[in-house]
């Protein structure tokens, strides 16, 4: 395992290893006070090298499945400083990433960069970072720095950038990411009660709806979950991949309003304006959840959902693993679970929210072996077993042939025994809460943030696209004061924030468009789902959104003003456009502008703001 987290961005707590300890007696929550990076006017710049400028631009320090993709930076030359003069209280925190971008490889003859960050005159931390010299350094560092004193006061904070070896050029482009101040606030720990149920969340990343439920069964044991709580028939996700569907679930709103895209689909490198971490201004249903008390704890085998891409936000304990490359596979429910577990030992006697985050159905599909069946003949050996990422992207941008039938209901086959490898390992999870003696006063969510295409629609794996088979997902709720029953109405991923502030007493606020899915739901919801990484025209990357009423489903192709419509009721696959001859194709349309324009817009820090450059510019900072 790595990574085991004692910080997390706006949940911080000094934690002695990870999800074994013991956690303190009161739950502090960081509020941001001034995001330094959105306000330019307050820096001062000293003494850049002639010729050169200090910008606000996005870089990439390393890869992106490890959460070290582009962030909106404030890139600086090397030697140089930027002061800040900030009002600080006694509890503020100065929090901040440092990396270095666009180094691939080592380099000879090039200098690593000595970070510096003074306050008040007073070296208060520094670290040399030299990508060209070791891959190690290929990453964000994400820190913070306690003000202290005994007032509030004005705080002078100096950003400084220099070479470590001055006979040498620096590797790379320097820059300071996540800039801001954060005050304290503590709240007591509420503790475990009949009358105050712990809710624990399970995300099976790229569980497909038909996958569960189904006869004969995949998942026999989430079948006998769902038959014990409200199963939910037509739950649409907000997107079809994890990064913009995950941060939907965790704030409750579109990915139009949260603002992360993650520009890195066909080229890592691109350093495209940024958007892969969630902005820090948006709370988490696990930060609002803290401040009632409530402890937080996620386990997550996704790279994706990590401290570095800020989805770790509001979970006081988040325990985190990252692609095991020796033997390139994920971590598996089991190694979550434990891990878990172990920190439920600790914390039985504390109402928790947990998140659980699961890659065994996510490719490479590598089910256990003995379940595997014969491949077709001339089945390529990386596809035999189940390494379909390369395959993927020629067919899906670069207009490769597709599958043979035969070969593609093979990788069907291992995607399913997946799914039933994972259903397997639910019946010691729930053991585990039983003899902590905690799953009687356990809510369960199990869902998942996308599901997976099989060639439906000419392509494989998922992102590409919008269609059923990439946005229907399981969704079920069962515990204590859960009812029964099976639900048809269509629901969203945004639902879940305010299902769990029910649950956990927490507020929503405006922006949150969702339901509550415990109570009585009223007819169905008209749902939104994005992708930054649909195939447009010669297998271009582009957005896309989906409109999707109880009866139709609108696809738009915002760029080139493309469209199609489906009629789900007597074409539930969505095969069949009837954009250019139906007359609900103009009122859908009418619809899903107004629902957008309606939306909140994302926060400023999701993206380099279109006149930032433009206000460094005028004040001198940039050419």
């Amino acid at each position: 395992m790595t990574g085991r987290t004692t910080l997390a961005p706006l949940i911080v707590l000094v934690l002695a290893a990870g999800c074994g300890d013991r956690v303190p007696p009161t739950i502090v929550v960081e509020d941001v006070a001034v995001d330094l990076l959105a306000d330019p006017e307050r820096a001062v710049v000293v003494a850049p090298p002639a010729g050169t400028a200090i910008a606000l631009a996005p870089i990439t320090p390393g890869e992106w499945i490890r959460g070290d993709g582009p962030r909106p930076a404030l890139t600086m030359p090397a030697p140089s400083t930027v002061r800040f003069q900030v009002p600080v209280t006694p509890d503020a925190v100065l929090r901040f990433g440092a990396g270095v971008g666009n180094v691939k490889r080592r380099e000879e003859n090039r200098s690593g960069v000595r970070f510096t960050v003074r306050i008040d005159g007073a070296e208060r931390w520094t670290r040399t970072i030299d990508p060209a010299r070791t891959r190690h350094d290929r990453r964000w560092f994400d820190e913070q720095i306690p003000f202290g004193g005994a007032a509030a006061r004005t705080a002078v904070v100096e950003l400084e950038v220099a070479s470590d070896d001055p006979r040498h050029p620096v590797a790379g482009v320097p820059g300071w990411s996540r800039v801001d101040i954060a005050t304290r606030h503590s709240y007591p720990r509420q503790r475990a009660s009949a009358h105050a149920p712990n809710v624990l969340v399970l995300l099976v990343d790229t569980l497909r709806a038909d996958c569960v439920g189904g006869t004969p069964t995949l998942t026999p044991n989430l079948d006998a979950l769902g038959a014990r709580g409200l199963v939910f028939e037509q739950a649409i996700a907000q997107s079809s991949w994890t990064l913009q569907s995950v941060p939907s679930i965790m704030t409750g709103l579109i990915p139009h309003s949260h603002g992360v895209r993650g520009n890195f689909w066909n080229d890592p490198a691109d350093d495209d304006a940024a958007g892969d971490h969630l902005p820090n201004e948006l709370e988490t249903f696990a930060e609002a959840a803290a401040r009632t008390g409530t402890t937080t704890v996620a386990v997550s085998a996704n790279p994706l959902v990590s401290r570095a891409t800020n989805l770790s936000q509001g979970f006081e304990t988040f325990d985190e693993f990252g692609w095991d490359r020796e033997h390139k596979q994920f971590a598996s429910a089991s190694e979550v679970n434990a891990t878990f577990l172990a920190w439920l030992r600790n914390h039985r006697d504390l109402r928790f929210l947990a998140y659980l985050h699961y890659m065994d159905v996510h490719d490479p599909y590598t089910p256990p072996a003995g379940t595997r069946l014969a491949p077709p003949p001339d089945l390529p050996p990386a596809l035999a077993n189940g390494w379909i990422l390369e395959t993927a992207r020629k067919i899906n941008f670069h207009g490769a042939p597709k599958l043979p039938e035969a070969q593609v209901e093979y990788l069907r086959h291992l995607y399913q025994e997946e799914v039933r490898a994972f259903d397997a390992t639910l019946p010691p999870l729930l053991d585990g809460l039983r003899d902590a003696g905690v799953l009687d006063s356990t809510i369960i969510i199990v869902t998942a943030d996308h599901g997976e295409e099989f060639q439906e629609h000419g392509f494989l794996k998922h992102g590409q696209s919008l269609h059923t088979e990439l946005v229907r997902v399981p969704l079920l709720v069962a515990g204590p004061g859960i009812p029964t029953g099976r639900r048809p109405q269509q629901v969203q991923g945004i639902d879940l924030y305010p299902t769990l502030a029910q649950l956990l007493d927490f507020p929503t606020h405006a922006a949150i468009r969702g339901r509550d899915l415990v109570a009585p739901l009223d007819g169905d919801a008209t749902v939104i789902s994005e992708t930054a990484h649909a195939v447009g025209d010669g297998g271009a990357t582009v957005d896309s959104i989906a409109l999707r009423t109880p009866e139709w489903t609108l696809l738009a192709h915002p760029a080139s003003h493309r469209y199609a419509l489906f009629h789900r009721p007597d074409d539930p696959q969505e095969h069949h456009d009837r954009f250019a001859t139906d007359a609900a194709a103009a009122p859908l349309v009418a619809e899903l502008d107004h629902r957008l324009a309606a939306a909140p817009p994302a926060p400023h820090s999701a993206a380099v703001a279109s006149d930032v450059h433009e206000r460094l510019r005028t004040l001198g900072y940039a050419d």
